[in-house]
């Protein structure tokens, strides 16, 4: 199910540095296709959120919450553009 995702962004939302990169490794190797990394504009995310644009992505987002171990998935299309899915990491995951 998850190569026919792709993950848009994994956002840094902590102080920690190095946390955007080590999750999409982490996400790469379940076999996710992710874009990009970033920070995000702040940085007081206390848990972690997967954003998708679309009902249709709730079960890639579900599995994409497995796979991270951890998480919230929330349908967001102000976040995740259509058709993308967007993780923004929080201290719950990045510690």
């Amino acid at each position: 199910a998850s190569a026919a995702y792709t993950v848009r962004a994994v956002i840094n939302g902590t102080e920690l540095a190095g946390v955007a990169g080590g999750t999409t490794s982490d996400l790469t190797a379940d076999g996710w296709n992710v874009t990009e990394t970033a920070d995000a504009p702040t940085s007081d995310f206390a848990t972690t959120t997967v954003s998708y644009s679309d009902a249709s992505q709730g079960a890639a987002a579900l599995a994409l919450v497995q796979s991270l171990g951890g998480g919230t998935a929330v349908l967001d299309p102000n976040v995740a553009a259509a058709g993308t899915i967007v993780v923004i990491v929080g201290l719950d995951l990045a510690g």
